[in-house]
């Protein structure tokens, strides 16, 4: 662990870990490598009061940067939505089933919320 304040609140709201960098990287490689689905994400870090309201596309590059370790939990949205004009409904496509057996493939522990993947890098006991 790299960062002091994290391992602190990591003890002080004994949290166990579920996800180390390895299982992350894959994961992210796994999400980044689908030309026709870039899936949109949700993010709770450890000690943020509240996760993010609202679902985006996510730069990894920096995410790794500011550290893996920090990542309480990320929704992932399975669902693309790809705009067509004012006047048509937006074209939605359905990636759980592919989303859920690379999940699988690659021993990645998740809960499904509502319609969304949640993987999470620490449990509270």
């Amino acid at each position: 662990m790299k960062n002091p304040k994290v391992l602190k609140l990591i003890n002080e709201n004994k949290m166990t870990c579920v996800m180390n960098n390895t299982k992350w990287i894959k994961l992210i490689k796994a999400l980044s490598e689908n030309e026709f689905y870039e899936p949109e994400i949700k993010f709770k870090y450890i000690g943020d009061i509240h996760p993010e309201t609202g679902f985006g596309h996510v730069y990894w590059d920096e995410v790794i940067e500011d550290g893996l370790e920090k990542i309480e939990w990320i929704e992932i949205n399975p669902f693309k939505k790809t705009y067509i004009g004012k006047l048509v409904e937006n074209k939605e496509q359905d990636f759980t089933n592919q989303l859920e057996n690379e999940l699988k493939k690659l021993n990645i522990p998740y809960l499904k919320v509502e319609q969304n993947f949640r993987v999470s890098g620490y449990t509270k006991n």
